[in-house]
């Protein structure tokens, strides 16, 4: 499944070094390809930054539960991606959310993001968003999760405006980062 546009492709491992670079702002969760901030929680607070622990994580993925992302492209260049799997298959991060966890019986999507501001507000999130579910829904998972940010629309999660224009709702809301859910 790609997107529409053709701007929208799966997140595959050969391709994995083209993930948009995070801004200095997101300096300590490293590159996308080496953020393993929801993955491995505990190399993460030690500060590795290593791409082959995310590759190892995501390989597991491809092999357990399938295509586990999509990234967009505009101009030739990676500018976003969306990443998710089942909560079961990533490290024990969601006890340092107050909204959380999120449900086993749903899919949960880690990161939503566009790296430039620039690029914001053209789509590409709403595109990277639409592939992610239909993608889901094709596969047979008619539930899906994630912790976008209320504050601001500058974090690797997403905003929360984004999730909720796409039939997302607020399931719990006890800090700056609500358990949002679409069934």
């Amino acid at each position: 499944m790609e997107g529409t546009s053709g701007r929208v492709m799966v997140l595959r491992l050969e391709r994995f070094a083209d993930l948009p670079k995070l801004p200095r702002s997101f300096k300590s969760l490293g590159t996308c390809n080496e953020c393993i901030y929801w993955e491995c929680p505990r190399e993460f607070e030690r500060g590795e930054r290593n791409p082959a622990l995310k590759v190892r994580w995501m390989s597991g993925v491809l092999r357990e539960f399938g295509n586990c992302g999509f990234r967009a492209k505009v101009a030739n260049r990676v500018v976003g991606s969306i990443q998710y799997a089942p909560p079961r298959l990533y490290g024990q991060r969601f006890e340092d959310y107050p909204s959380g966890p999120p449900s086993e019986d749903a899919v949960f999507i880690s990161c939503l993001y566009i790296r430039d501001k620039a690029q914001r507000g053209q789509g590409i999130g709403s595109e990277l968003l639409r592939t992610g579910v239909s993608d889901l829904e094709a596969r047979g998972y008619d539930k899906i999760e994630a912790f976008p940010r209320i504050s601001s629309d500058n974090n690797p999660s997403g905003p929360v405006s984004l999730y909720l224009k796409h039939g997302f709702r607020i399931v719990r809301q006890k800090d700056d980062f609500p358990l949002v859910r679409l069934e």
